[in-house]
């Protein structure tokens, strides 16, 4: 029984793992594409720093940005520099965090249906970011699995 029980949960957390991946990877694209007919206003940075992550000996930087902007007498702080991709070599990333020191000022971009969704250079990535591409490919291989799976095995009749 618990073999039986493996060969139905893992195609089915695989299953729901890429269509995760594939569904947040379109909305990422979805909210870049629509930042470009938001509004704009003032706002200045409060934060700019690299941030590094090393896994299996991979070290990955990304420049991590926070900044405060004004919308009526409402004040928000966003943190999201943009909607693409944000894997980068060490230099990229020292190279952006730089291009936004702390205490300068810089358009932002907001959503004005809901001013706290904000980003600093707007528009999609890729609709080919790295989400979409990964989770297209488990469904894909999950797929062929349940269609190889209905083919009859011409041997063992």
């Amino acid at each position: 029984m618990k073999a039986k029980a493996v060969i139905i949960l893992i195609p089915t957390l695989v299953t729901i793992a890429g269509l995760f991946l594939l569904l947040s990877g379109l909305n990422q694209y979805r909210l870049g594409k629509s930042s470009l007919d938001w509004k704009t206003t003032e706002g200045v940075i409060t934060r700019s720093v690299v941030k590094s992550r090393t896994e299996k000996n991979i070290t990955q930087y990304r420049p991590e940005v926070a900044y405060t902007y004004e919308i009526g007498d409402r004040t928000y702080e966003g943190t999201t520099l943009s909607f693409k991709d944000e894997s980068a070599n060490r230099e990229d990333a020292y190279f952006e965090a730089q291009s936004y020191p702390v205490n300068q000022g810089v358009k932002v971009y907001f959503d004005p249906k809901k001013p706290k969704s904000s980003v600093l250079i707007p528009g999609p990535g890729s609709l080919f970011n790295m989400k979409v591409i990964l989770g297209s490919v488990l469904l894909v291989i999950m797929a062929a699995l349940i269609v190889y799976s209905l083919i009859p095995d011409k041997r063992s009749g």
